[in-house]
């Protein structure tokens, strides 16, 4: 995946491409809690790379929310991302 993410819609299709749609999160696609980070973030003046940073903060799972869109070995590809 090489793709610059420059807006919520890029956003949007490389969280699909992850398999952050396939996800469950508390009865929503992650991908729709990530962008919603994503949007949360910019709306209270953060920079662009601090909301893309946060559109990937459970991209690998978390001690709370077990399911993995991507394993840590994707790391680069998630980094190259942000």
């Amino acid at each position: 995946m090489d793709r610059e993410i420059t807006d919520a819609a890029t956003l949007r299709d490389a969280l699909s491409e992850l398999g952050a749609d396939d996800i469950n999160h508390h009865g929503r696609p992650l991908s729709a809690h990530l962008i919603g980070t994503y949007a949360l973030l910019g709306a209270w003046g953060n920079p662009d790379f601090v909301a893309l940073a946060g559109a990937f903060h459970s991209i690998y799972g978390t001690e709370e929310f077990a399911a993995k869109a991507q394993p840590l070995s994707r790391r680069g590809t998630i980094a190259g991302l942000i």
